[in-house]
């Protein structure tokens, strides 16, 4: 069974490591096989704030997205649906 060690601190939170959590679990029979940290595997993930959004004035079927990514201003051509683009993007994240 898989559970969450927010979850389980949620119940009880004992001031110990995750490491030492799980030991002391096994200890007393409930036995932790392995322990996986989520997001720590991830890379390549880009955070922009999404500034503006305007009509390209060549191009009926692009916007000009001004995006701030890392603090810096960067301007993006993309796809009339942002929507779209963003849910079949992986790595993204605008806000």
């Amino acid at each position: 069974m898989k559970i969450s060690e927010s979850w389980l601190r949620s119940w009880a939170n004992p001031d110990l490591s995750t490491k030492n959590l799980a030991h002391q679990m096994t200890m007393i029979g409930l036995e932790v096989n392995s322990i996986f940290e989520d997001g720590k595997d991830i890379e390549k993930i880009i955070i922009a704030k999404l500034i503006t959004i305007e009509e390209h004035p060549n191009a009926d079927k692009l916007k000009i997205c001004n995006l701030a990514i890392n603090g810096k201003k960067q301007i993006k051509y993309l796809h009339p649906s942002l929507e779209q683009l963003l849910n079949e993007t992986y790595g993204i994240i605008v806000y």
